[in-house]
């Protein structure tokens, strides 16, 4: 499914649809690669955007794209085993 750039900034700032997850999954110099994942009624979509963290490096969420093409996807609920220190 393709938005535009003016909708998906919208999104992001939590003015029109629900944000699930906003994880920063990378840094480079100067920015954070995010992934996010909102809904949109009863749909999930998936994208991932950059954002400069300092003046120098200002670069804006899709900045140079003026259509997105966003990956539909499900929330699916998943058991994990961890182990836990015991205590005496």
């Amino acid at each position: 499914m393709k938005f535009i750039r003016e909708v998906m900034l919208d999104v992001l700032h939590e003015e029109t649809h629900e944000i699930i997850s906003d994880t920063v999954d990378d840094l480079s110099r100067g920015a954070e690669h995010h992934t996010l994942i909102f809904k949109i009624d009863d749909l999930f979509y998936r994208t991932h955007y950059s954002q400069g963290l300092t003046v120098m490096r200002d670069a804006l969420p899709w900045e140079y794209e003026s259509e997105l093409e966003l990956t539909p996807v499900r929330p699916v609920e998943k058991t994990i085993i961890v182990y836990e220190e015991i205590k005496s």
